[in-house]
């Protein structure tokens, strides 16, 4: 009986910690609201479609598949200048996310390499970086790539070329066993080793203007460019 009561008594705990570190899912409609409060600045009106008086799925940038579940976001090159929440993570059934050539600062949210099924992510030609926007370091522009990048289950293109990002590739990115496109150059300053990356199905891979060492090996794929 002891037994039973102490096994009760940690699945109980288990499951309370499990709860309190996890963020509640909301529906998507209030994921996009949620994005589209954290844009400060939207100078071709790009979002004002992005209203609770018409289906999530008739917005700008947004494709949904027959369930209306959001399957696609792609609010590239319209200038925009916010952030991203951790709520696009609520986007579950996402299979291409790019917000590339905007304005977009501060960190990408963790929760978006829980996306299960998200195979397209084009962040490049921003300003991601560590900082929120508010920060005072804002102009020091020291953002990385966070190792939980290597969490996306799903992932076959990956860009986040021209952010200005700095730092060690982290060796998780080679968790991606599904990568087959890594555009990581451009205005960015990694450092460190090369060799490090081990990505199988990698055909493409852009380190143009880093300053990596070492030589790529036989472990990074197949690469065609």
């Amino acid at each position: 009986m002891r037994l039973l009561l102490l096994l009760f008594l940690v699945l109980l705990m288990h499951f309370t910690h499990f709860s309190a570190g996890k963020q509640p899912r909301i529906p998507e409609y209030q994921a996009l609201l949620a994005l589209k409060t954290a844009i400060t600045d939207d100078p071709q009106l790009t979002l004002a479609s992005w209203n609770i008086s018409t289906s999530h799925c008739t917005w700008n940038g947004v494709t949904c598949d027959k369930c209306r579940h959001v399957t696609s976001l792609d609010i590239s090159g319209f200038n925009l200048t916010g952030t991203l929440p951790p709520e696009v993570g609520n986007l579950r059934f996402l299979q291409n996310l790019s917000v590339a050539v905007n304005q977009f600062t501060g960190p990408i949210p963790v929760e978006i390499s829980f996306i299960p099924n998200l195979a397209y992510a084009n962040l490049s030609n921003n300003i991601f970086d560590d900082q929120p926007s508010s920060s005072p370091r804002r102009e020091l522009f020291d953002g990385r790539i966070p190792p939980e990048y290597g969490r996306f289950p799903s992932l076959e293109y990956l860009a986040v070329s021209g952010n200005e990002l700095m730092g060690e590739i982290p060796p998780e990115i080679g968790n991606i066993t599904t990568l087959q496109q890594l555009y990581v150059g451009c205005y960015n300053t990694f450092s460190g080793n090369s060799t490090k990356l081990k990505l199988q199905n990698l055909d493409t891979l852009f380190l143009q203007v880093n300053s990596l060492a070492g030589s790529l090996t036989l472990e990074i794929g197949c690469l065609k460019a």
